[in-house]
């Protein structure tokens, strides 16, 4: 895959300068581009649910059970790092 720089819409033709990105822009470009087959996936499915197609019940359920399973990630984690913190030395 080539990357192409953009330029600003007033910029001359030649000039190819890339445009600045936010650091959530550059990490959701680095996601799709890792996978763009699931970024197509919840996209359609965000547009599915935002459009109406879910209903409240079951949008209360599939937001309860993502909440849950972030819950659990970020324990993870948390309980990662807390294990892998350098101990001080005690004098």
């Amino acid at each position: 895959m080539t990357a192409v720089a953009l330029r600003e819409p007033d910029a001359p033709a030649g000039e190819t300068e890339p445009r600045k990105r936010s650091p959530l822009a550059g990490a959701l470009r680095d996601r799709v581009d890792a996978n763009p087959l699931a970024a197509v996936v919840v996209a359609a499915g965000l547009g599915f649910a935002l459009g109406g197609g879910v209903s409240r019940g079951m949008l209360t359920l599939l937001l309860g059970a993502a909440a849950r399973a972030a819950g659990a990630r970020l324990s993870e984690a948390i309980l990662e790092r807390g294990h892998e913190a350098p101990q001080e030395e005690t004098q």
